[in-house]
């Protein structure tokens, strides 16, 4: 159930960049990206998220979430309207970190963007992203039309440390 409203509210997130109703909300910058501190107004608890926008595809934003320790972490990526899987369905998502060769997983999608929410495959990626300086992505469509985007990941490290400590999730 948790797992349902988080990804509700990372869509609004990725929308309006604004917290949801009852936060209160605070802001760092990191290289190019955006971290939030949202804490909840009924009982102090914190999330965090890091934004980053493409430098190649304006359109498309890179989420990295973490709504609580444990299975609360997640990533995500917007764009243009590509259409929602449904129940445990997925559809390809391929992304090259640095010049490594390509990995191409199977993710599910929200309606505006790819989205990996199995904390095992979720926070591997995210440590990936700190070591790395690029991150080129693609993204498939309902009939497997493809986005791809490029992002620079300068201040990635402290971006998603910071993340991570903001939900006292350890790395």
């Amino acid at each position: 159930m948790k797992k349902a409203i988080s990804l509700a509210l990372s869509c609004a997130a990725i929308t309006s960049w604004a917290p949801g109703a009852g936060a209160a909300e605070a802001k760092e910058r990191f290289g190019n990206w955006q971290v939030q501190t949202l804490t909840d107004k009924m009982d102090d608890s914190t999330r965090g998220i890091a934004l980053l926008r493409s430098s190649s595809a304006p359109t498309v934003l890179m989420l990295v979430k973490c709504d609580y320790a444990g299975d609360g972490v997640y990533i995500q990526f917007s764009g243009p309207v590509l259409g929602e899987t449904n129940g445990r369905e997925t559809r390809p998502f391929v992304y090259r970190l640095d010049k490594n060769n390509k990995q191409v997983e199977e993710w599910r999608y929200a309606q505006r963007g790819a989205i990996q929410i199995d904390v095992t495959k979720a926070k591997p990626f995210a440590k990936a992203l700190m070591n790395s300086q690029s991150i080129i992505v693609r993204q498939y469509g309902r009939d497997l039309d493809t986005t791809d985007a490029e992002f620079s990941l300068d201040g990635a490290k402290q971006a998603v440390e910071r993340v991570f400590a903001i939900c006292k999730e350890p790395l």
